[in-house]
């Protein structure tokens, strides 16, 4: 979806990029939905629908014990309670608590980051 803000649909987001879509950002749009903006919201809504049914679909597939997620969008806590909820409604076995959201803006030490807290949490005590 390519998402191209108007002050009509998007007013909170058209207000964060400062009325210039050269400053649309994932950063923005995050912030936009925690500030209520109902089409990002649902759009948001939407995309959480479709993800938690490719992550369920991956799950069988793969049966990991630890699903590592990194990218802006995780940085959102809007999108991780709709994605939460849509497992929720969706998952015939508990998926969320196998889930880890990375936080770093480097997305290319996601495989390091669960490799280090796989080995931390395989580690005697």
């Amino acid at each position: 979806m390519i998402l191209t803000p108007t002050p009509e649909r998007f007013p909170i987001l058209w207000n964060h990029i400062k009325e210039n879509p050269d400053n649309l950002s994932m950063t923005e749009i995050n912030l936009s939905v925690a500030e209520g903006s109902i089409e990002l919201n649902r759009i948001f809504q939407k995309y959480a629908h479709y993800f938690a049914l490719n992550l369920i679909n991956f799950n069988t597939i793969v049966d990991r014990k630890h699903i590592l997620l990194a990218g802006e969008i995780f940085h959102s806590k809007q999108f991780q309670i709709y994605l939460q909820g849509e497992l929720a409604s969706l998952q015939l076995v508990p998926l969320w608590e196998q889930i880890e959201f990375y936080h770093s803006y480097d997305e290319n030490l996601s495989a390091v980051f669960l490799a280090i807290n796989q080995l931390f949490l395989t580690l005697p005590v």
